[in-house]
């Protein structure tokens, strides 16, 4: 129960924010790990996504009620929430600027984005050589990914360590 006082703001509109915040970050979230798992790990990653998810409701409310109980009110909670936000925010600006620098798969509208971006990191696509035109049918920003040096050089970085880790 919220106390009385002629301060306090009305506590039902972040509420709700944050109910909404949360409903579209799940969505995206659950939605998005068949593109950025190999289809042979998308059980596990669902499994752990889910075992994650599980711990931060289980440990948070914990950290949450022993904020409230040191400190008698809610303005340690608020900025507890605050924090938690904050790196909710910076998480997802850090995966998009990855998702930007690897292909963009989760930000592509089309759907052949993953396959395309999957097959060439699996080699099932040859990656042009130059002097080569690229195939005509692929998205424009599969195109530049394929002629980008920093792409070039981490799906070469990725396929090392697939085969060191098999070896």
């Amino acid at each position: 129960m919220m106390p009385d006082c002629d301060k306090c703001g009305y506590p039902i509109i972040p509420l709700c924010f944050m109910g909404l915040g949360y409903s579209i970050y799940a969505a995206v979230m659950w939605a998005s790990i068949p593109y950025i798992v190999e289809p042979k790990t998308v059980g596990t990653a669902f499994g752990l996504a889910t075992a994650l998810q599980n711990l931060g409701l289980a440990v948070a409310p914990m950290i949450v009620g022993a904020i409230h109980d040191s400190e008698g009110n809610y303005t340690g909670v608020s900025l507890f929430f605050v924090i938690v936000g904050g790196i909710g925010i910076g998480s997802a600006i850090w995966l998009n600027l990855l998702d930007k620098r690897t292909g963009g798969v989760l930000n592509s509208s089309d759907s052949r984005m993953y396959l395309i971006v999957s097959a060439l990191a699996n080699n099932i696509l040859e990656t042009p050589r130059l002097g080569q035109s690229t195939d005509e049918d692929l998205p424009d920003v599969v195109k530049a990914w394929r002629s980008d040096p920093e792409s070039q050089r981490s799906l070469r970085l990725s396929q090392l360590r697939r085969s060191q880790i098999a070896h």
